[in-house]
């Protein structure tokens, strides 16, 4: 009877510990989030969703470059674990997006070569923010670490064609930009005057 009570007592304490630790976990993603304020870069947008701290929408105005007049939204997914070592956040583009570093399959940004190793201490929402903004301002599209090689190879032989796809991808944006996506927290919607 007592090694049964004195085992209840600890699960009680690890169930007690874990919840902790969670919400240790969600707090720093809520402080994260709130200095976005300050540090995201210009024309990217994050807001969370209504149902999930750790699930995230988000939306890039691309000023200048091949990608120019392009309104991409993405989702971002934070593990359970995060902000932990090696718990990577996951970015899907909900508006199609064709690019070397987008997986053409999935429209996945893979982030392991600007974040090979995920840091709790340095890496953050931020970097990646700054990080989407940056692969549409690329001087080289066929980067070694392509994920889309078709479009890396495109870029590297014929330009033309590759800035022919880059140009739709952009139109297809711009003219998709009223479209929702399920439970995606950034909308946008016609004004009449």
């Amino acid at each position: 009877a007592l090694a049964a009570k004195m085992e209840r007592s600890s699960n009680a304490v690890t169930t007690l510990r874990s919840y902790r630790s969670q919400n240790l976990k969600d707090y720093n993603i809520m402080v994260e989030y709130k200095m976005l304020k300050e540090c995201a870069p210009r024309g990217v947008y994050l807001m969370p969703s209504f149902a999930n701290l750790r699930l995230l929408y988000g939306v890039i105005f691309v000023e200048t470059g091949f990608y120019r007049r392009g309104i991409f939204k993405f989702r971002m997914d934070l593990p359970v674990d995060y902000p932990a070592d090696n718990a990577r956040p996951k970015i899907m583009f909900l508006t199609r997006l064709f690019h070397p570093l987008v997986s053409s399959q999935t429209q996945e940004l893979d982030l392991s070569p600007k974040f090979p190793q995920w840091k709790a201490q340095t890496n953050d929402l931020a970097a990646v923010l700054k990080y989407i903004k940056q692969i549409f301002y690329l001087k080289d599209y066929a980067p070694p670490n392509a994920t889309n090689i078709d479009a890396a190879r495109m870029f590297r032989s014929n330009q033309k064609t590759f800035l022919s796809r880059v140009e739709a991808c952009v139109e297809q944006s711009i003219e998709r930009r009223f479209a929702s996506f399920p439970n995606c927290t950034i909308t946008f919607t016609e004004h009449n005057d």
